[in-house]
Order: structure tokens, then C-alpha cells, then sequence
């Protein structure tokens, strides 16, 4: 065999190492960062659980002797950790049960900030300044992670599934003297699109064109309820979060059906 062939094999015999050892590194750093997201997502769960139980308003046992309805949501306790908390949102029958900031300072302060403002990969359900705090905008939007371990906004995705979107319908918010109830118009996967930057919801054709969007969908995974009606003053709120590489988002939308006033 000549020099000039095992010159050539040894090349080939390197390059062939260089691949596999490029191959192992992006596979742990895949695996790494699954394990980091999980944790992520196991970390948002105890803190957010651990916050559930703790701040059910102890009024709730009064509500028979009274004649507006209790607010289950002790905002007072919620507060006192986050001044920037403003409501809190519940979608039966998922782990959607979480308190939702609005930022003084960032859109996206609470991207990975837990309710202390400390660092928390899972962050917290959010909205931005170009909303207002009272769920009154013809369209608001909330955001939130699709965590592994299906904490945050993840189990929204059950609502791909046809059978689940059929059998729940309703999903709540709750503010310091309201307990707002919205009826589900749509899930189905969106463009990346900042939807409260692509639309002028001032704009009555603006607003008409977004509510034709949740009603119709141009999208091959979704979910539509046709009996539900807008107009020119429904409120719509959407719920929102990454699929998968994050070039699109899955939304849950619904309109605001009733609103309670609690003591």
C-alpha cells in the first residue's frame, strides 16, 4: 500500500472521529438541556404549587351567607410577594392554575422570574404594557412556557386533542373584584407573529380580520367551536405558547361570557 493511500486513510480515519465526537457533543447538549428544561419545569411546580395552597382565600367557607360570590384568590397574600401581580388564571381540567404580572419596567421581565423575582427558568403567565391590567381590550394576550414536564402553559396542548377541546369549554380569571368567565373559541397552531404588534385592535377592520382568524383558523391543527358568536365589542383573550423549535405558537382563545363581581 503506498503512502500516499495511508495518508488518506488516516485522514478519513480523523475525520471520521472529529464526526462522532461532534455528534456526542450535540447529543449531550441536547440531553442537557432536556434535563435542565425538566428540572425547570419541576422547580415551577413546587414553587407554584407550594403558592396554590397557600394563598385560597379562607373567606371561600363564607360564600353560602353572603350574596356576591367569594373571591377564591386571597390577592391581599399574593401581593404582599409581588406587587405586580393582577389576576389569576384557571383552565379546568389542566395544570393551568397560576397568578399572572404585568412588568413596570420589562414585557419580558418575568420570562424566567418566578413570583419573587428571582431567577426561575419556568418564569410565570404574563402579559405585556400594550394591555391593560383590567381584561377589557377586544384582544389581550398571556404568555407562557411549554415546559417538559407539562407545567406553565404545556397542558394547553390537550387541547389538540378533539375530544378533550369538546368536553371543556369554559376557562376563568380571577382580579381582585371580578371572576371573569371565558368560553373557548379556538385552539390551533399560529405563526411566531407578536399578535398584539401585527394588529391595530383600534381598528375595527383590524379587530374583525383577528376575530376571523379565531373562528377560521388557516391551520391544520385546530380545534373550533362554531357555536360561539363575537361582535365589535367581545373581548377575546388569548392564551399562548412555543411549539416545539419556537417558529410558531399554539393559542387558546376564548371570549369573555360573564363577569362576577366578588366581595
Amino acid at each position: 500500500m503506498s503512502s500516499r493511500e495511508n495518508e488518506r486513510r488516516n485522514v478519513n480515519k480523523i475525520a471520521i472521529l472529529i464526526l462522532i465526537i461532534l455528534l456526542l457533543l450535540c447529543f449531550l447538549a441536547g440531553l442537557g438541556y432536556y434535563i435542565f428544561h425538566w428540572y425547570g419545569g419541576l422547580a415551577a411546580d413546587e414553587t407554584y404549587g407550594q403558592l396554590v395552597d397557600s394563598i385560597k382565600s379562607e373567606q371561600v367557607i363564607q360564600q353560602e351567607e353572603k350574596e356576591l360570590p367569594v373571591n377564591p384568590i386571597d390577592f391581599k397574600s399574593l401581593k404582599e410577594k409581588n406587587d405586580e401581580v393582577y389576576a389569576w388564571i384557571e383552565v379546568p381540567n389542566t395544570k393551568v392554575n397560576y397568578p399572572v404580572v404585568q412588568s413596570k419596567v420589562d414585557d419580558n421581565y418575568y420570562l424566567n422570574r418566578s413570583i419573587d423575582k428571582k431567577y426561575l427558568f419556568a418564569g410565570m403567565i404574563y402579559s405585556q404594557s400594550c394591555n391593560t391590567l383590567d381584561f377589557y381590550d377586544p384582544v389581550t394576550v398571556l404568555y407562557g412556557h411549554n415546559m417538559n414536564n407539562g407545567s406553565m402553559f404545556a397542558s394547553l396542548h390537550k387541547f389538540q386533542d378533539e375530544e378533550f377541546f369538546k368536553n371543556n369549554d369554559i376557562f376563568y380569571v380571577y382580579t381582585e373584584n371580578y371572576i371573569l368567565t371565558y368560553k373557548i373559541i379556538s385552539a390551533f397552531k399560529f405563526d411566531n407573529r407578536h399578535i398584539m404588534n401585527s394588529f391595530d385592535f383600534n381598528d375595527l377592520n383590524q379587530r374583525r380580520e383577528f376575530q376571523s382568524i379565531v373562528k377560521n383558523p388557516d391551520s391544520l391543527v385546530k380545534n373550533v367551536r362554531d357555536d360561539v358568536e363575537l361582535n365589535d365589542y367581545s373581548k377575546i383573550l388569548v392564551l399562548s405558547t412555543c411549539i416545539g423549535s419556537r417558529r410558531s405558537r399554539y393559542l387558546v382563545c376564548g371570549v369573555m361570557i360573564s363577569e362576577e363581581k366578588t366581595q
